[in-house]
């Protein structure tokens, strides 16, 4: 049985004010990467709202998630012409050496454990060298678990922290080259159901930032690294 994110609708187009701020933080991150020359591509681009949000960032994007309904979605909503979504759920449909940037958000969790290794040696694949490979995902010691423990989505097969996810990428090719985080939770249970709230959403905005300066206890991790 695969864990995957079930999409009754597009829920990542209408986010509420506070998640819509935290979901499209890594978005900007991933801007400063990319260049007009790019070609990208986006593993589990789910109902396509980041290809909206990059697409004006690159030459073309090409989003790749292996459930068809996501999909549907996201070819209704994504407004780019310079934006191309394939269902797959094998090996990547891009040839060797033929990216520029790859961008992964909050996918690498949804791969098993056996896999995942292959998963990120599949990325290489398609990237040219010195290729940029951005990867978000939850971390396992943000600073709510540590006080009341962290429990991981029963949709996830695993959950890193930092230097297990670089770990990862440095055994399979690659060199990180950025660690951020994103959003640093207050240690209150279900604090965030006010966050929309004015003026409380401006302390949460900040919270999202906050991530910058402490990654470790950020809810998600953000790291950027290079294909050697």
């Amino acid at each position: 049985m695969q864990k995957v994110n079930v999409y009754p609708g597009p829920y990542h187009w209408y986010l509420g004010r506070f998640y819509k701020c935290k979901y499209e933080r890594a978005a900007e991150l991933a801007k400063k990467f990319l260049k007009k020359s790019f070609v990208a591509l986006d593993v589990g681009c789910g109902d396509g709202r980041m290809e909206e949000l990059l697409a004006p960032s690159v030459k073309k994007i090409i989003g790749v998630d292996y459930q068809e309904r996501p999909l549907e979605f996201a070819r209704l909503l994504v407004t780019h012409k310079n934006v191309k979504f394939i269902r797959n759920d094998k090996k990547l449909p891009v040839h060797d050496n033929s990216i520029d940037a790859v961008v992964c958000f909050d996918v690498i969790e949804h791969i098993s454990i056996n896999a995942v290794n292959s998963f990120v040696k599949e990325i290489k694949r398609v990237l040219r060298k010195n290729g940029i490979f951005i990867v978000t995902t939850p971390n396992r010691k943000e600073l709510r678990g540590r006080f009341f423990g962290h429990k991981i989505d029963p949709k996830h097969y695993q959950e890193f922290i930092i230097p297990e996810l670089q770990e990862l990428l440095e055994k399979n090719g690659f060199r990180v080259d950025y660690t951020t985080g994103i959003f640093v939770p207050v240690p209150i249970p279900f604090i965030e159901h006010f966050a929309n709230i004015y003026p409380i959403y401006w302390i949460f905005a900040f919270l999202v930032k906050l991530g910058r300066a402490f990654p470790q206890i950020a809810e998600t991790m953000f790291i950027a690294a290079r294909k050697n």
